[in-house]
């Protein structure tokens, strides 16, 4: 593959319907093993007969799955995202693409970031997810989920489903994980922020000439992925700027959606003040 073919609403789609076909085949594996359409009303009491494979065929047509389009029928594997040029290097900012590289995500993470991205943008993922949860009320998915649809063919992993705490995917804030009880039931989610980012959407996008205040976020620089001397320079300029407002200025420079706003925040947050 020698470029990437997709505007980040693009590839986002394409993304989603990877995904919606791989909870297709997890669904069948359930009929297959003997789950029953007759058996969901018992199970999650307001799931009707038929309901989930209605949720899959909307969803199709929505994201345009069954079209023959080849944008769609198209979609990057993380393997395949690693072997291509940089997306800067095409002038095509492609949010997950960027995510995969910057927090290094096996396949499984990488279906994992995008099951908690899908509830968020689309009730009717959310629907399906509390479906395959077998349970109405958990509209989140859960690691187990994200082990068990396997999109890239990946083996179970032998090592507890916990052990991704340690990887950057969680350990460094991307994705969060809340409950309580065993590894695989503990639900995923992304905060509305992070779901901007990915769906390539702006905080500033949300109206033109229109100034945002950003209060002060004193731990906020703690959360961000930055090499110690950065850190130590940041931090540095902004106990500089809280005992002396004359103080140097800071410039930050990258690409749209490299994090500039974020490091803004912490860097001025640092200083006690607001942006």
């Amino acid at each position: 593959m020698d470029s990437i073919p997709y505007s980040a609403e693009e590839h986002l789609r394409a993304e989603l319907a990877r995904l919606l076909a791989a909870l297709g085949d997890y669904l069948v594996q359930q009929r297959v093993r003997g789950r029953t359409a007759a058996a969901d009303a018992v199970g999650g009491n307001v799931i009707e007969d038929g309901e989930a494979e209605g949720l899959l065929a909307q969803l199709s047509v929505q994201l345009q799955y069954a079209s023959p389009d080849p944008v769609y029928g198209n979609a990057l594997t993380v393997k395949q995202t690693r072997s291509v040029p940089g997306a800067a290097a095409q002038n095509s900012w492609l949010p997950l693409y960027h995510a995969i590289q910057a927090f290094n995500l096996s396949q499984l993470e990488y279906d994992a970031l995008l099951l908690a991205l899908a509830v968020e943008l689309d009730s009717r993922f959310g629907r399906l997810i509390a479906y395959l949860n077998d349970h109405a009320g958990k509209t989140r998915p859960t690691l187990g989920l994200a082990l068990a649809i396997q999109t890239d063919g990946e083996r179970m992993p032998l090592h507890p489903p916990a052990a991704v705490f340690e990887r950057p995917l969680i350990r460094d804030g991307l994705l969060e994980v809340e409950g309580e009880g065993p590894g695989p039931g503990l639900a995923l989610r992304l905060q509305p922020e992070i779901v901007r980012r990915l769906t390539g959407i702006s905080a500033l996008a949300e109206g033109k000439n229109v100034a945002r205040l950003h209060m002060p976020d004193p731990g906020l620089l703690d959360q961000l992925v930055l090499d110690k001397r950065v850190r130590d320079k940041v931090q540095a300029w902004g106990e500089a700027i809280r005992r002396d407002r004359t103080g140097p200025p800071l410039i930050l420079h990258g690409l749209a959606g490299s994090g500039r706003t974020t490091m803004a925040r912490a860097a001025i947050s640092e200083a006690r003040r607001c942006l």
